[in-house]
């Protein structure tokens, strides 16, 4: 494939404004762009499913939070124990409103990119619903206790078929619209979005036939479910969300690119050592000790490709600072690609032998999924739906003050998360690894209760995410209620003042 970046023939069609009230931009004769018409229904269909979700995920989560505090909150009932809303969290969060908000933009840039409208919408929303119709059901049977226990995949075996039926429906939608592309050239957009396409049914068809159809024993089971986990991460919401940054990107400066050549060659190294960094997180359990070294050696080169990419960002974005901060979809942008370079550093030193060893079970590892998750996915996903809902409705946003709360509040409440986690994860760490004249110097249950600190911070810090994710729920969905006007010529923006 051509290694120079193919021009943005859209770009002369949708132009994004540096103005911070996310007006429509404007759309040729007044006429919508067929590719958008033919996804508006579908990608809404996802787009409402992912805030659903996000909000009943946020919402579990402050529960649960509360109840890392005081294990006596809604400890009464079999229901509600921290156990089952943990794994409801878990699969409502990555399973619900990311993988939702992930179907939506990244079949709708693919789209864009290949320009190639998507025929047969009705059968994508379809499947769309059969998907969240199955993460629904996996949520109730966590609740009633037929959780699968897998850190990652704690759907109940039952659901598997059911995801892995409307997962096909869906991806291949994206393949296919790859495939009959209008455009020679390949965008690195393109790159990620159709090898997440392949990545996450791959990964999931693997998972259930290893985990639950015909189950490993023993170590293996641990590899094969870290190895789901961890790459359901790096791989399918990784991929779409740089997809999805590097789509964004050119589009808020209008120019290509900064390196190109080498934003192609990130591309192959992410997918390299990515796909092997994420055992890191079992270095001192029970697996072969050259999976381990393997999985040191792959996450520490993995801060090339991901250093990469921060480099292609903020190159692109130089010289371009005040109009990106007075946009609050940049705002998201900045701060998602900010933490993803952030995270490759992190990342990279917490997979050290010693350091992982003494870091090992503790909460620091879990503030790393959660800055994979929130702090960089989530960013660009919020990203991306401020800047997509415009063109598939014509619509702006109505009250662009809600989304600049939105953005502080996100802020706010993932940096305080990923502290709570990451200091309270060290603090617990160092005590549990102390030592005075060979002996531990702290016992367990002093330990637990030098973290309660740091976890009633974590319960605010989720309170503060729930509240943000309420206004962007509000926000949206007042957007896409229908207006007497909506059959008029589209707004133009209008520069900030």
């Amino acid at each position: 494939p051509n290694v120079n970046p193919p021009k943005m023939a859209d770009a002369n069609e949708f132009q994004l404004s540096s103005a911070p009230d996310f007006l429509p931009e404007e759309k040729k004769g007044n006429t919508p762009n067929p590719i958008d018409s033919s996804l508006e229904t579908p990608c809404l269909v996802f787009v409402k499913a992912s805030l659903f979700w996000l909000v009943l995920g946020s919402f579990v989560a402050f529960l649960n939070a509360i109840q890392g505090v005081n294990g006596d909150f809604l400890a009464n009932s079999p229901l509600t124990t921290y156990g089952r809303l943990q794994a409801v969290v878990e699969t409502v969060m990555r399973y619900g409103w990311a993988c939702n908000a992930a179907f939506a933009l990244g079949l709708w840039v693919m789209a864009r990119l290949s320009f190639q409208s998507v025929p047969g919408n009705r059968l994508l929303s379809l499947a769309g619903q059969f998907w969240n119709a199955s993460i629904a059901l996996a949520v109730v049977g966590i609740l009633i206790g037929d959780a699968s226990g897998l850190p990652g995949l704690q759907v109940p075996p039952y659901v598997i078929p059911l995801l892995l039926i409307a997962l096909g429906l869906i991806v291949v939608w994206g393949i296919l619209t790859f495939r009959f592309s209008q455009e020679k050239a390949i965008y690195v957009s393109q790159y990620y979005l159709l090898a997440a396409f392949f990545w996450f049914p791959w990964l999931l068809l693997i998972a259930a036939w290893m985990l639950f159809w015909f189950p490993v024993r023993g170590t293996v089971q641990t590899v094969v479910a870290t190895w789901f986990a961890q790459n359901f991460l790096w791989l399918w919401l990784g991929s779409v969300a740089l997809g999805v940054s590097y789509y964004l990107i050119p589009k808020a400066v209008k120019k290509p690119i900064a390196h190109y050549p080498f934003a192609i060659m990130a591309f192959w190294a992410f997918a390299i050592f990515a796909s092997w960094a994420g055992f890191n997180r079992i270095v001192e359990g029970a697996i072969p000790a050259w999976i381990s070294s393997t999985s040191i050696v792959a996450a520490l080169l993995l801060m090339l490709p991901i250093w990469v990419i921060a480099i292609n960002a903020i190159g692109t974005l130089r010289g371009s600072w005040k109009s990106i901060w007075e946009n609050t979809t940049m705002r998201f942008l900045m701060v998602g690609i900010l933490a993803f370079a952030i995270l490759g550093a992190i990342n990279g030193f917490v997979s050290l032998r010693s350091i992982n060893e003494f870091l090992y079970a503790t909460y620091f590892t879990r503030g790393i999924e959660q800055h994979l998750l929130y702090g960089f996915v989530s960013m660009i996903l919020f990203a991306g739906i401020y800047f997509m809902l415009p063109y598939l409705t014509g619509r702006s946003w109505p009250l662009p003050g809600l989304a600049k709360v939105h953005w502080l509040f996100s802020f706010i409440g993932m940096k305080l998360l990923l502290i709570t986690l990451y200091f309270g994860g060290w603090m617990q760490g160092s005590q549990l690894n102390a030592l005075t004249d060979g002996k531990p110097t702290y016992e367990v249950q002093t330990v637990i209760e030098h973290t309660l600190p740091w976890l009633g911070l974590h319960a605010m810090a989720w309170g503060i995410l729930l509240v943000a994710h309420i206004i962007f729920a509000v926000h949206t969905f007042q957007m896409l209620i229908p207006k007497a006007d909506d059959k008029k010529a589209p707004v133009l923006p209008q520069p900030a003042t």
